[in-house]
């Protein structure tokens, strides 16, 4: 198995861990609903993912398109005794594997600052979503104060963290996803911007 799998897995228990239960909450209280089929998108190890099935009736399928995150990310739903609740998927955002219709919602934390092409995946996600379906795309640190702790640890790790998230959350970045948005079939949508997180929400 790879080791950047590993690596990545470690720092988001070392680092990470403690912004996913926040970000589930918020995920849960902005849908208004908690069953379903759920797909995190670019899930990684899985937390963003797990954090929602620990606190709801959804069944979740956890994506990625790296197999070797895909391995890390079955044993961290045993861990989690999470067998029957949570499936992963080998897939990538471009080309979902799923049917048209079939997901009452799509979270994905972090990984749509790597698509290639943004439209052709918000357009994937969008076609997957059933009916009154939610989107919930973007980044964030749950709160003022999970944020803090990660920038401390991170900038230990990277003197160019803050750089690196303010090309990716900063002042400048809403306008720029509204404008890629705005080329999808995603009729509706809003962005929700602050110092801690960037969101893209939209219902089918």
């Amino acid at each position: 198995m790879g080791n950047k799998a590993r690596e990545f897995d470690r720092l988001v228990r070392e680092v990470f861990a403690p912004i996913y239960p926040i970000i589930a909450a918020q995920v849960m209280e902005e849908v208004g609903f908690n069953e379903g089929l759920c797909l995190d998108i670019g899930t990684g190890s899985g937390y963003l993912g797990l954090n929602i099935a620990k606190i709801s009736d959804f069944k979740v399928v956890a994506m990625d398109n790296n197999s070797d995150s895909i391995e890390v990310l079955k044993e961290n739903i045993s861990q989690w005794g999470l067998d029957s609740q949570v499936k992963s998927l080998l897939g990538d955002v471009h080309d979902i594997p799923l049917a048209t219709n079939t997901v009452q919602l799509a979270v994905s934390r972090g990984s749509m600052f790597f698509w290639d092409e943004a439209i052709v995946a918000f357009n994937e996600i969008y076609r997957v979503l059933s009916p009154k379906g939610v989107g919930f795309i973007g980044g964030g640190f749950g709160n003022l104060e999970t944020k803090a702790a990660v920038d401390q640890e991170m900038l230990k790790r990277n003197p160019k963290w803050l750089e690196k998230l303010n090309n990716r959350i900063g002042s400048k970045e809403p306008e720029k996803w509204r404008d890629i948005v705005s080329k999808t079939n995603i009729m509706n949508f809003n962005i929700i911007h602050n110092p801690v997180e960037m969101w893209i929400v939209f219902r089918k």
